[in-house]
């Protein structure tokens, strides 16, 4: 049996049933079976070929002479759908990738893209898990965790597009927000009123957050080197099968994994009202929060940068 031509492989594989054969490049051919058939795909052509001596790259891999034949999923190509709307962005991440991964049968590899550049990628997924409550203490900012068939972590921080804040961050920054409160008051650069059981101020203030502090409230504790923060409201569209090398391509509007990604202005602490706020710092009605720049860079607050923290005592 002489080695068959390109051509000649589809002619056999057709021949052998596999109606859905993909070129994938000229030297790999694609067999697109339903996922209860991918698993018998390189067994079959292991036998048919024999007397060419195949070698098994893998359970979906089979190379023949130059040629490689891959077994692939009908299943998962195909964008994911379904979200439950209400239950957080967060989860309608967690659900589409499992359902991949469900689909596909095995552990995928994931990459997330933002304007059309692989920013981060995780590799052998076989779960995604909901966090659930941080460990404030800690600092653990990650809402999922992808987890590998060899039991290692991807930790991941999820923000919408629309998102305002990284954190409330009453007791992070409790201590500074009442010595920055007290220094606008004293330099007049806002103004406290008694409203019954609570108060208010009026504007809000802000300040910009310092180096370590904008690691701390961005990146937390399990973040920085180990995972990743995406910015994206995921729908349906944001799902891509790469049908060529079997990847999960998901797409961003930003992805952050290390610190030279963060602007220096990208996290202010916020003084604001909350009538339903009390905490151990400030007077009942205002809290503190790790808000953007986008959130504080309005009329209704007073922003100061970073050169002002030594004045405030910061």
């Amino acid at each position: 049996m002489k080695t068959p031509t390109f051509t000649q492989f589809k002619e056999q594989l057709s021949t052998l049933g596999y109606k859905d054969v993909r070129t994938i490049n000229a030297r790999a051919i694609g067999i697109v079976v339903p996922k209860t058939q991918v698993d018998a795909v390189v067994p079959k052509l292991t036998q048919y070929y024999r007397l060419l001596r195949p070698v098994r790259i893998s359970d979906r891999e089979l190379k023949v002479g130059e040629m490689s034949l891959f077994a692939r999923n009908a299943n998962v190509q195909r964008v994911a759908g379904n979200f439950t709307m209400g239950r957080g962005n967060e989860f309608n991440l967690m659900q589409a990738i499992n359902e991949y991964i469900n689909d596909y049968g095995k552990p995928i590899d994931l990459e997330f893209v933002e304007m059309n550049r692989v920013a981060f990628k995780a590799k052998d997924v076989m779960k995604v898990a909901h966090v659930g409550a941080k460990n404030v203490f800690q600092r653990n900012k990650a809402d999922l965790h992808l987890l590998t068939s060899k039991m290692a972590v991807y930790p991941l921080s999820i923000k919408d597009i629309t998102a305002s804040f990284w954190e409330s961050a009453d007791k992070y920054w409790g201590e500074k927000a009442k010595v920055f409160l007290l220094w606008a008051l004293d330099h007049d650069h806002t103004v406290i009123t008694h409203n019954g059981d609570s108060y208010s101020i009026t504007p809000n203030i802000a300040v910009a957050a310092s180096s370590q502090e904008i690691r701390d409230v961005v990146f937390g504790a399990d973040i920085l080197g180990k995972g990743a923060i995406v910015v994206q409201k995921f729908l349906p569209q944001s799902f891509l099968w790469d049908f060529h090398r079997d990847i999960l391509k998901i797409t961003c509007t930003k992805v952050i994994t290390n610190e030279s990604q963060v602007s220096n202005r990208a996290v202010y602490f916020q003084i604001q009202n909350d009538r339903t706020r009390s905490t151990e710092f400030l007077q009942k009605g205002m809290r503190t929060k790790a808000a953007t720049f986008a959130a504080v860079n309005h009329p209704g607050t007073k922003v100061f940068e970073s050169g002002a923290r030594t004045e405030i005592g910061l």
